[in-house]
């Protein structure tokens, strides 16, 4: 850093090593920002140390910058974890309309019959007091939640063989 010996022992004896420790990390940062911005990088650390200079445009410490990298991973992730989610909601609702599409129009209405068994009861009440089409569309949506249901459990149990 180009700080003689005798510099860096008034330095350290003078000042706490917290403000030492500081000024070299903002040193540092602005050696790798600006590279050729200090012409004489031993005289201006020392006296950044001497008269304590303001942290530098644009500066973070090591620890905020890690900080905030891990932050922005932590995001990333969560990102990419609605994602997935979103993808495999899709998968859910894709595959449970396949499976309706297939069945006999008897296949179908046994199974409305049995989504409508094991729905809750609050949601079974619902369907029972609503009138037209909020009824069917009650039914659609208890139904494709059945279905739903069965594609998982017939997933899982592929994947655990």
């Amino acid at each position: 850093r180009g700080v003689t010996l005798s510099t860096a022992r008034e330095l350290a004896r003078d000042y706490p090593e917290e403000r030492i420790a500081a000024q070299v990390e903002q040193f540092d940062w602005l050696s790798e920002k600006s590279p050729g911005k200090v012409h004489n990088p031993g005289g201006y650390l020392a006296d950044s140390i001497r008269e304590n200079y303001v942290p530098p445009k644009g500066f973070a410490t090591k620890a905020k910058r890690e900080a905030l990298a891990d932050e922005k991973r932590r995001h990333q992730e969560e990102v990419r974890k609605k994602k997935a989610e979103q993808q495999r909601e899709r998968h859910l609702d894709e595959e449970a309309r396949k499976t309706w599409d297939v069945l006999s129009e008897g296949e179908k209405r046994q199974l409305e019959a049995q989504a409508l068994s094991e729905a809750s009861p609050e949601l079974r009440s619902q369907y029972e007091l609503a009138k037209g089409p909020p009824r069917r569309l009650l039914l659609v949506g208890i139904r494709q939640s059945y279905l739903r249901g069965q594609v998982e459990a017939a997933e899982a149990r592929e994947n655990s063989r």
